[in-house]
């Protein structure tokens, strides 16, 4: 249980990451790129960083670094599906949901296995 719980909860926090720069203001409640507007790294951004040429990689982190403006938003989230940023978090959060359901595999079906299983897909298919 102790590995479903990390890893679940890994995969939660990952898709709360990318819900900052592709969810709806009005499905959150919380304004979009409020990671960013408090100079949050999260593993999106990190990785189109990896990805990114020198140049603009630079451009990028001086923005957040100078504290980001909500004209700026549009620019990073670009910035962050061109490198790459949010289809290797979604893949990594599918990645952890698909360990939280493996560390299940001891346990006899039921269904309060099945509701941890349901559980684990909720986690990375949520909106909000």
């Amino acid at each position: 249980m102790q590995q479903y719980g990390e890893a679940i909860g890994t995969a939660f926090q990952i898709r709360d990451d990318l819900l900052d720069f592709l969810g709806k203001e009005s499905t959150l409640g919380k304004p979009i790129g409020g990671d960013l507007k408090e100079k949050k790294f999260t593993l999106p951004l990190i990785h189109a960083f990896s990805q990114a040429p020198d140049k603009r990689r630079k451009q990028v982190l001086r923005a957040v670094k100078r504290g980001v403006k909500r004209s700026d938003i549009t620019d990073i989230l670009s910035f962050v599906q061109e490198y790459g940023g949010i289809d290797y978090a979604e893949k990594t959060a599918n990645d952890y949901r698909d360990r939280a359901i493996s560390a299940l595999d001891t346990l006899p079906e039921s269904k309060a296995k099945q509701s941890l299983i349901d559980l684990a897909h909720f986690v990375v298919e949520r909106a909000k």
